[in-house]
């Protein structure tokens, strides 16, 4: 699990609302917007709308899921709307939400805004999406379930951008799950990897280095029912592969090549462990290169050790 971070997300979660309730208010002359808003005061309260909804962050989406589980008020058929608003939404050849420039804006322009270029979830594959061309290995996860919870089909901090495996894995299951938007846990906190030397032939036999996980129990569900353990273990010659470049690139060797091509080459110590990482080990860049947080974590360890 990596952190979704978003530059200004406040503001853009903001005009999203705005782009689907502007829709919203011409679609079937407005009847469903007023319909979906007058069941949402019945449920949480006059100070909750749609715009409140659409823009709900993580730890307002949980209040809200959990006012409307004990409420035990049915849910409008009118809501239903905007799952099939969502549909439109994703489609590549339809769409039916405008900028005020008079572009489209659908879910390959909501893909674009976050900026994010591999599964939070996994960590392990990119996820990219070609507009013109209509490709997309990125695909939208409802945190929570459009089916179960239909009034959050569209908002901003349920759509999580991930991977295809990882998206059907999850699908609908109503698990104990870690929203990659949420703030409340840093990356650290949720998963930590380590790596132990079980035989003398670790540099050359896979079975020889075992990875170890240090699980936050807010993602063990996560952790669990997307098999991450069994998909990392497939990867373990990445680890291995780390053991070896550490090996190559003392901390003496490091300080040299910083000494001589810092400010041509890579403008910091990061950047440049960029270029001989499988991944990146800054916070803020673990989303844009797969293996970001395992290469970060064993890297740190082996620094503690060579």
């Amino acid at each position: 699990m990596v952190p979704i971070r978003i530059s200004n997300a406040h503001r853009k979660a903001g005009q999203h609302a705005g782009l689907i309730y502007k829709y919203l208010q011409g679609y079937k002359r407005g009847r469903p917007l007023a319909a979906i808003n007058k069941w949402l005061v019945s449920v949480f309260g006059p100070k909750v709308d749609i715009r409140s909804v659409l823009t709900a962050d993580p730890l307002k989406m949980d209040l809200l899921i959990r006012k409307y589980n004990s409420a035990g008020i049915a849910l409008a058929t009118e809501l239903q709307e905007l799952k099939s608003i969502y549909k439109r939404f994703r489609s590549p050849s339809s769409t039916p939400l405008l900028t005020a420039s008079g572009e489209k804006y659908d879910g390959f322009a909501f893909c674009a805004v976050l900026d994010v270029s591999v599964c939070p979830y996994c960590n392990r594959n990119y996820i990219i999406s070609l507009e013109k061309s209509g490709i997309a290995t990125c695909e939208l996860d409802h945190f929570f379930n459009k089916d179960d919870y239909p009034f959050l089909a569209l908002s901003f901090y349920n759509l999580i951008p991930a991977c295809k495996p990882c998206n059907h894995i999850k699908s609908n299951k109503t698990g104990s799950y870690h929203n990659p938007h949420s703030k409340k846990y840093s990356e650290a906190d949720l998963l930590k990897f380590s790596v132990q030397v079980t035989g003398a032939s670790y540099l050359d036999r896979l079975e020889d280095l075992k990875l170890a996980y240090d699980v936050h129990p807010v993602f063990n569900d996560t952790f669990t029912d997307l098999k991450l353990q069994e998909v990392y273990e497939f990867h373990k010659i990445y680890v291995q592969d780390l053991i070896k470049k550490k090996h190559l690139y003392s901390e003496e060797y490091l300080e040299q090549l910083i000494a001589e091509f810092g400010g041509k080459l890579f403008s910091s110590r990061e950047e440049l462990l960029g270029l001989l990482l499988p991944g990146y080990i800054s916070e803020d860049k673990l989303a844009l290169r797969p293996f970001s947080k395992l290469s970060k974590d064993i890297w740190e360890q082996l620094a503690m050790i060579y």
